[in-house]
């Protein structure tokens, strides 16, 4: 076993949000792009062992290897993807110092690479008991208290953020802004909310009545 690893450097494309300035841009594109420029800056002298990729959204197959194929890196260079959704990147990073650490590799190139806008859309077999959710009396019914499942049950902020997913998934990005809008104005109306703002303000916990 290693005593230390060491994390060289990083770069980062800017972070935009979804349907935003990359949104026809492929995640392996704008990763392999980051890539090239890591590896350029950091290790040009050296090919990596490894190149380890998270991502949560898609498009599914071995994202890493086309970000690499993109990077310009040779081919027989190898390439693994991880999906830990949120802490994909960090499970990259994460196992990367693990394989340095135990002597299996010296130099690794590890991050993160994804696209919200170009993420597939995934559709469920009729037979799956999750396709049912896209069906609109179950959608109606996720917010009539006893029907269906717990998701009935979501109280509050949590029944208007799902409210505005629902409603808002299929729509142009211009009509489903107005969905949430509506939805986070809502929200301005109850009591928690006052109860919320009251309790930041006074540096204590809240009470929450679902009010």
């Amino acid at each position: 076993m290693r005593d230390r690893v060491y994390l060289l450097g990083g770069l980062r494309s800017h972070i935009g949000i979804r349907y935003g300035i990359f949104k026809t841009v492929r995640p392996e594109v704008l990763g392999g792009e980051i890539l090239h420029r890591v590896w350029s800056k950091y290790g040009k002298s050296a090919l990596p062992d490894l190149v380890l990729c998270g991502n949560a959204v898609g498009p599914g197959g071995n994202i890493g290897r086309l970000t690499v194929l993109e990077a310009g890196l040779p081919e027989e260079v190898p390439a693994m993807t991880l999906d830990l959704q949120c802490a994909s990147a960090l499970a990259a990073i994460d196992l990367s110092a693990g394989k340095i650490a135990s002597g299996m590799a010296d130099f690794i190139l590890a991050g993160g690479a994804e696209s919200a806008s170009l993420a597939p859309r995934r559709i469920y077999q009729e037979w799956d008991e999750r396709s049912r959710k896209r069906e609109p009396e179950f959608t109606a019914a996720q917010f009539r208290p006893g029907e269906f499942s717990d998701d009935a049950m979501l109280l509050g902020a949590e029944r208007a953020a799902k409210k505005a997913i629902n409603e808002g998934l299929d729509l142009p990005m211009d009509e489903a802004v107005v969905v949430e809008e509506k939805a986070f104005g809502s929200c301005f109306e109850t009591a928690d909310q006052k109860e919320g703002m009251g309790a930041f303000l006074e540096k204590r916990p809240a009470s929450f009545q679902n009010k």
